[in-house]
């Protein structure tokens, strides 16, 4: 005799092995279709001229950049274009500066977030990096900043970390931070 309490639609024994054999072979699906979708891009060579970054990551590492500086982007296109540049050089360089675990994991962020369906779902942008622009990605960091899911937190807070450090240490943004730059006598001792 069940007691009271118990529940209509226990989980027999026999429910449970389906459960678990369905789990498992939606997983394997799930696994096998971001494989198939190019989302794991680990065997990517890197970009021409470039350490880290794929041919692929270049749109978005630009986008990023433009994404975290905001307003604080120059207004003259081609200054403006210049630190995009200089700001997706300065992510390659910090990505490969990275031992090996972390630099995995930034490449499943950076996979993941070339995926069609996770780039749609989780972020907000509909488009390829290639055709977003600066306010699709802060759609983006701004859904992942705002989401329940504390694997999306730490996702914004790795981007936005990567895209604040590379936007304010250009000399673009000196003036913006109010940031005179380096001593000269510093700088004759590094070129020394």
């Amino acid at each position: 005799m069940s007691p009271d309490w118990a529940p209509a639609t226990a989980l027999d024994r026999r429910g449970f092995l389906k459960l678990g054999a369905g789990s498992a072979a939606a997983f394997t699906l799930l696994g096998a279709s971001v494989q198939l979708a190019g989302c794991s891009q680990q065997a990517a060579p890197a970009a021409a001229g470039f350490r880290w970054l794929t041919a692929a990551d270049l749109p978005f590492a630009r986008l990023l950049v433009a994404g975290v500086a905001g307003s604080a982007l120059p207004a003259d296109p081609a200054i403006a274009d210049a630190a995009l540049e200089e700001g997706a050089r300065r992510i390659d360089i910090c990505l490969d500066a990275l031992d090996a675990p972390a630099q995995k994991e930034v490449r499943k962020l950076f996979d993941l977030l070339q995926w069609a369906p996770f780039r749609r779902f989780a972020g907000g942008v509909a488009k390829p990096w290639t055709e977003a622009t600066a306010a699709d990605m802060q759609t983006l960091l701004a859904n992942l900043s705002a989401s329940r899911l504390g694997l999306l937190n730490g996702a914004f807070r790795a981007l936005a970390k990567i895209g604040s450090v590379v936007f304010w240490s250009q000399p673009v943004a000196y003036p913006l931070a109010r940031y005179p730059g380096p001593p000269a006598w510093a700088v004759a001792a590094l070129n020394a």
